[in-house]
């Protein structure tokens, strides 16, 4: 409770929100090699009713990074599955939180 004395709640939520966020998209963007600023530009700039595989800018994907964080697909299907990967995420991770 001492941590929260004297602030306002709304702001304490939106930063808890943002911490939230910022962290899915850190282990996302590690997950797909892809940078985390390139990815919260994507979110930030494309509407919900845009979001689909094609207008996903594939170059924002590094097939090495992917590969050294594990992924094992070949860089023809990285590139196709990572379009529909991110769509996704958007979705059904970022949307429900930044929903208000």
């Amino acid at each position: 409770p001492e941590d929260f004395r004297n602030k306002n709640a709304f702001v304490v939520m939106e930063e808890r929100v943002e911490s939230l966020i910022n962290r899915e998209i850190d282990s996302f963007a590690h997950t797909w090699g892809i940078k985390p600023k390139d990815l919260k530009m994507f979110i930030n700039t494309v509407t919900s009713s845009e979001l689909a595989p094609r207008t996903v800018n594939q170059s924002m994907g590094n097939f090495e990074a992917y590969q050294a964080a594990g992924g094992t697909e070949s860089k023809i299907r990285y590139l196709q599955d990572l379009r529909k990967a991110v769509v996704k995420f958007v979705k059904n991770e970022i949307h429900p939180l930044t929903a208000r």
